[in-house]
């Protein structure tokens, strides 16, 4: 390993579900729950985490740069 931070394959996962959930049968909740056994408040505190990862953007640039632009629009408003 270079000594890079990496993600774990949860934070992967997070970061691939962001990219795809509107795709989903179920609703995005229910599925945050069943793939993530944790509640949806606590779902959303790491995403947030994840997003702010060195190596989010590395991973997936597009979803990372989207909350990045999101974020900043909720706080102007």
């Amino acid at each position: 390993t270079d000594g890079s931070p990496t993600l774990s394959e949860r934070d992967q996962a997070i970061i691939s579900f962001e990219s795809s959930w509107f795709t989903l049968d179920e609703h995005r909740y229910d599925a945050i729950r069943a793939r993530f056994a944790c509640s949806v408040e606590e779902y959303n505190l790491e995403v947030n985490r994840v997003i702010d990862h060195p190596a989010a953007l590395e991973f997936d640039p597009l979803q990372c740069v989207g909350y990045d632009v999101i974020a900043s629009d909720a706080v102007v408003r």
